[in-house]
C-alpha cells in the first residue's frame, strides 16, 4: 500500500551486530526526489521503495535512494555490504555513503 514502510534487520558490515534499513513503499515515483545524474531519465513513475540505515551502534546513513526492491549481497566494499537497489543498480560503500559507482 502506497506509504506503507517496514524495517529489515542485517549485519552490513560483518560485526555480528544487527543494522536496520527503513523503508517506506510508494505507489508512484515522487518528483524532486531524485539526486543521481542519471536518475531523472530513468524515472517511470514506477513504484519505488525508499530507505535509509540506521547502524547498530545508532550512526544513520541518510540518502534518497529510490529503487524498485532492495537486496542485500555477500559482497563488500571498504568493510560494508553492496545492497541492490531495483534491477539496475548496485549500492556500494565508498567509506562515507552508499553510491552507484
Amino acid at each position: 500500500m502506497d506509504g506503507q514502510s517496514g524495517s529489515v534487520n542485517t549485519d552490513l558490515n560483518g560485526d555480528g551486530n544487527q543494522d536496520v534499513i527503513e523503508y517506506t513503499f510508494a505507489s508512484t515515483t515522487q518528483p524532486g526526489t531524485c539526486d543521481q545524474s542519471d536518475c531523472m531519465s530513468s524515472l517511470d513513475n514506477s513504484p519505488i521503495l525508499t530507505f535509509q540505515i540506521k547502524m547498530h551502534d545508532g550512526k544513520a546513513i541518510d540518502g534518497s535512494y529510490m529503487c524498485t526492491s532492495l537486496g542485500v549481497t555477500k559482497n563488500t566494499h571498504h568493510g560494508m555490504k553492496d545492497i541492490l537497489c531495483g534491477p539496475k543498480y548496485i549500492l556500494r560503500w565508498n567509506g562515507e555513503d552508499y553510491d552507484t559507482d
